[in-house]
């Protein structure tokens, strides 16, 4: 009779060392241990004379249903086997953390690590760390180049990288938060000397989800709003204030 008294539950993780042990009645000097996906017994060890095992979990082993089983290995005794409960094994995700200031429309390079069995990954970005808008999906390498859009815009950003792999166990790695910022470019503005009471037009374009922007005049280092205002062009009558 052979039977498991310590066996892998839960989720484990390629790489993770695991404990195996079994106990063993009769006249069955050696055994063999095997793990089992979709029914394919894999050799982890054969010939094992005590009654234990560490198991340094491959990359070959993902699975949402993996069960080990322990043989007899003589080949000429009946058939003795015993088959552990089914757990599951995740691939190893690790994303590098983008920089901490992004911009809406300049390309960041994502990158991340992963177990050599995650072939594919989906990417996601979120603005508050619970709705998640797709960056893209089934990418098949291990970095991708990223222009955040103007929905992205937001202090607290974090990206998301999944295994995207049809039967794997969910598996996924989450950066730190970072901001995204969008952009403001004056198409029109003031040049050269101008006067005070002149009445110059300033106008910009900026990213579409900014709805509202303050526009200032400095003097030195010190900034004056001239108006807090959602449309893209104003008038500025230069105050006496603002001589330099």
């Amino acid at each position: 009779i052979l039977t498991f008294t310590t066996a892998p539950s839960g989720v484990v993780t390629v790489g993770d060392g695991v404990p195996v042990a079994w106990s063993k009645t009769g006249n069955i000097p050696t055994v063999n241990l095997y793990y089992t996906i979709g029914g394919s017994d894999t050799l982890i060890a054969g010939g094992l004379t005590g009654l234990s095992t560490a198991w340094t979990v491959p990359a070959e082993a993902i699975g949402t249903s993996v069960t080990l089983k322990l043989k007899d290995a003589d080949g000429s005794h009946p058939l003795t086997e015993d088959v552990s409960a089914a757990f599951a094994v995740k691939g190893s995700l690790t994303i590098t953390d983008p920089a901490a200031l992004l911009t809406v429309g300049a390309t960041e390079t994502l990158s991340w690590t992963k177990t050599s069995t995650i072939t594919t990954v989906d990417l996601f970005y979120s603005t508050d760390g619970s709705t998640w808008a797709t960056i893209t999906a089934g990418a098949t390498g291990t970095s991708f180049g990223w222009s955040p859009l103007a929905a992205a815009i937001g202090t607290s950003v974090t990206v998301k990288v999944v295994d995207a792999v049809a039967g794997h166990p969910l598996t996924e790695t989450i950066s730190n938060p970072f901001q995204v910022q969008g952009v403001f470019t004056f198409t029109s503005a003031p040049s050269g000397t101008i006067t005070v009471a002149d009445a110059i037009a300033v106008a910009w374009t900026k990213t579409s989800t900014i709805t509202n922007v303050g526009l200032y005049y400095a003097v030195g280092a010190t900034e004056t709003l001239i108006d807090t205002t959602s449309v893209t062009a104003l008038t500025w009558t230069v105050p006496s204030d603002a001589v330099g």
